[in-house]
């Protein structure tokens, strides 16, 4: 559980610079929703998941 927290808290960094990293955006942001949900911190979780529906990021995602 610790190894989550950890993990999604450093995406959570990661991801509020997204713009460094424009190749590989929207699957930084997937990775940090499944993260802050593991780590059960769903309110992160949910703050990075209303990105990912945002147009830009949203064509790029496999559903």
């Amino acid at each position: 559980m610790d190894q989550h927290i950890d993990t999604a808290l450093i995406l959570n960094k990661v991801s509020k610079n997204i713009i460094q990293f424009p190749a590989h955006a929207s699957s930084i942001l997937t990775t940090t929703v499944v993260k802050a949900m593991r780590a059960e911190l769903k309110g992160l979780a949910y703050t990075w998941a209303i990105v990912v529906f945002r147009p830009e990021y949203k064509s790029q995602v496999n559903l």
